[in-house]
């Protein structure tokens, strides 16, 4: 096995009838018949174009063609030419001819059960889901917020008092150097990081893509999803998005969306949530105090030098 191949249940999977391992076919069919079972809605029935099974499957339209023909030809597969409203010729209906049986059978198959005595395993952390602070104490949170959640509202309210009442960029005092550091490393999340992206968003996005016969590569995936890490903040992030993905995505589109697109649909979830929209306040004060630094009058800071010096005289 490739070391680079990750095996990921929440991907989903594809399963064929041992019968189909009997009928002798060439290796580029199965493969082409497994890509259409996989596509496949419930009737069977799907409508990828040659040229997205091309990219798929890695060979050229006229070995797609050929793979076709040796799948109808075994009665595994059949066509169904569709026009369009204009009488022009539009691409290929597919049906996979066992596919509505079969999974009616696969469906209704007793289910493996667990034995009693066997304890079901802990569910494991994804490392890059969680935002490590080293310095702060992660038990006994019983606020029903997440260690996250409570980090970034904790931050938020000592911003907050340091610039009540003041006008920007003006501070009633400096921060100290721990607020400045904690904060840093929270809204460093923010930052386009591919290793951010959360499984169950990408398995998410992935699976409705599928639904809708447009092919992504894992690469594409990453890069439409690379603004993504601040949705983990976000209480049932997949279940949003994939409601936003139904609203915006029109029946007819073929294919893969733009960044731009999925970029805009992600910046409405993040300011309508009021967890990822404190994220983004965190950000807002660090750029402020930045300012605060550059701007900070001359005089200022040599009348606070000279109290200093006078109240260290009048102590000695």
């Amino acid at each position: 096995m490739s070391k680079k191949l990750q095996l990921n249940a929440k991907s989903g999977f594809v399963a064929l009838p041992l019968d189909i391992l009997e009928i002798e076919m060439s290796p580029g069919a199965f493969r082409a018949l497994a890509e259409f079972c996989r596509m496949a809605n419930a009737d069977g029935f799907c409508w990828p174009s040659l040229a997205q099974l091309s990219e798929k499957l890695g060979r050229s339209k006229a070995a797609i063609s050929g793979y076709v023909t040796e799948l109808r030809a075994l009665d595994l597969l059949e066509t169904e030419r569709q026009k369009t409203s204009n009488g022009y010729n539009y691409r290929l209906k597919y049906r996979v001819t066992f596919w509505k049986k079969w999974k009616t059978i696969f469906c209704k198959a007793p289910k493996t059960t667990v034995p009693k005595d066997v304890k079901p395993t802990e569910c494991s952390v994804q490392p890059d889901e969680r935002i490590v602070d080293k310095n702060h104490n992660y038990k006994n949170q019983t606020s029903g917020k997440t260690p996250e959640k409570v980090e970034v509202s904790n931050l938020k309210q000592k911003w907050e008092g340091l610039t009540a009442g003041c006008q920007y960029p003006e501070f009633t005092a400096p921060p100290n150097k721990e607020l400045i550091q904690k904060t840093k490393h929270i809204v460093g999340t923010l930052a386009p990081n591919p290793k951010a992206i959360s499984v169950d968003i990408k398995t998410t996005v992935q699976h409705f893509f599928n639904t809708k016969q447009v092919l992504l590569s894992d690469d594409q995936l990453t890069r439409l999803l690379q603004n993504t890490g601040v949705l983990k903040f976000i209480p049932n992030a997949p279940s949003l998005i994939l409601k936003a993905l139904k609203q915006e995505w029109q029946t007819h589109w073929k294919y893969p969306p733009s960044l731009e697109f999925m970029s805009k649909m992600f910046q409405t979830l993040i300011f309508e949530n009021p967890e990822t929209a404190s994220l983004l306040k965190l950000k807002f004060f660090l750029g402020q105090y930045t300012l605060w630094q550059k701007t900070l009058p001359r005089h200022r800071l040599s009348a606070n030098s000279d109290f200093e010096k006078q109240k260290h005289l009048m102590q000695a």
